[in-house]
């Protein structure tokens, strides 16, 4: 291993002298992946909001506790009497998630509501990042709008094709058109009923097939109604409409199971594509199959636990709170130097080469999670061939281009080559 310390030390004075970052608060660690000590640290011990680099944590959670070839069954039932005759089921048909985030195939196959993180803006929950998840879950909870803007500054856009969208959902556009970039979102309402404001901005420039990523409302809801609509194509009376229901009381009969693709898979769009549903789904598994926590608050029981037994250092825990599985709360705080020390541990699993260290992203080169809020830019990962573990999280930058800073950061981690 050679650290190349003269060029790491050159480039973060550099980027400390930026005068984007003056008013910022920082932080970075860097490891001996192979024995541990820290090589180089900045403020290594505050606590930071990780966004998306806690995803790297949940994950190596759920293969500790739920193993690499884990998967989620969806069950196909029904209840009454089929009669020959006629082929009429006179009573249901069950569809029964136990929380399978990759569920979407129409051709693949409720009773649980949808859960909301505490610490979670408003504001997201409304976008496909800030979708609920529940014990069934339909492609990735989310459906999209496409949008085109008006004709002038300031007029109304126009709303276009809506795929797949959610049962009985009503949508009232106030879109405007505006002169530059600006940020839309799917507002839910908040008396319970169907209706979501679509509000916000809409660039005059908007390309043509410009969409939205909006969240589901209710995804035990919206998979009970495609099936509805599939039942109905084939020519299948159905004589109710679909509905959840928390209690199955009738006795039922199994038509099929579909099972998941195996944990080792799901962690690939989880940690590569960041899908947030996923991450939560996760936290939830580990807590109904260790009943270790409520629901609740699985995620501050169970990633708290699993750090404390992994380091098994209480003093690494000073500083943290979780409040979700997949970063996306502004109130979860975290240190690099905890965060590097978990992923330094974790390289002892009989898992990690295969499949942990296998499912990260590479990025600019790098195998690194990255994560990113409002203001707010986290990566971590591993060097293998400089033999580097490293966390970097900057909170409260101060530019309107987060692409330039993350090249600005990129150019820092570059030295890490």
């Amino acid at each position: 291993m050679f650290f190349k310390l003269e060029n790491f030390t050159n480039a973060w004075q550099k980027y400390i002298e930026d005068p984007h970052v003056a008013h910022a608060s920082y932080s970075m660690t860097v490891l001996d992946a192979q024995t541990g000590s820290i090589l180089f640290q900045h403020a290594k011990d505050i606590g930071l909001p990780p966004a998306s680099s806690l995803k790297t944590i949940t994950a190596a959670a759920a293969l500790h506790y739920l193993g690499p070839n884990y998967t989620y069954e969806t069950l196909l039932q029904y209840s009454g009497t089929i009669h020959p005759e006629t082929g009429f089921l006179d009573r249901y048909i069950y569809i029964v998630g136990s929380g399978d985030p990759s569920l979407g195939d129409t051709s693949q196959w409720n009773n649980t509501q949808t859960l909301l993180i505490d610490g979670w803006t408003w504001n997201d929950i409304g976008h496909s990042y800030g979708t609920g998840h529940s014990a069934l879950n339909w492609r990735e909870n989310e459906f999209t709008i496409a949008v085109q803007p008006g004709s002038t500054i300031n007029s109304p856009a126009h709303l276009g094709e809506i795929k797949n969208p959610p049962p009985r959902l009503q949508i009232r556009n106030e879109l405007i058109t505006s002169s530059s970039d600006g940020e839309a979102s799917l507002y839910f309402s908040l008396d319970g009923s169907n209706i979501r404001y679509l509000r916000g901005f809409v660039s005059l420039n908007a390309p043509a097939n410009f969409s939205l990523h909006c969240a589901v409302p209710n995804s035990a809801l919206y998979v009970a109604d495609e099936l509805t609509k599939l039942l109905r194509i084939n020519e299948i009376k159905i004589e109710q409409e679909a509905t959840v229901d928390l209690i199955k009381t009738d006795r039922v009969i199994l038509l099929d199971i579909h099972q998941s693709p195996p944990l080792s898979k799901l962690l690939q769009p989880f940690l590569r594509n960041s899908i947030n549903m996923y991450g939560e789904v996760f936290i939830k598994t580990i807590a109904h199959k260790t009943q270790q926590s409520s629901l609740l608050d699985a995620p501050v029981k169970i990633l708290s636990l699993y750090i404390k037994t992994l380091l098994n250092n209480e003093k690494l825990l000073n500083g943290m709170t979780l409040m979700d599985g997949s970063g996306l709360s502004r109130s979860n705080r975290l240190s690099t130097y905890t965060l590097t020390q978990i992923l330094f541990q974790i390289q002892k699993e009989a898992w990690f080469n295969d499949v942990y260290y296998e499912a990260f992203p590479i990025i600019n080169g790098l195998r690194m999670k990255s994560g990113t809020l409002m203001n707010t830019i986290a990566y971590a990962g591993y060097v293998r061939e400089n033999s580097f573990v490293f966390s970097f999280i900057i909170n409260n930058y101060h530019s309107e281009n987060g692409s330039d800073m993350r090249t600005k950061i990129w150019s820092v981690l570059d030295t890490l080559k």
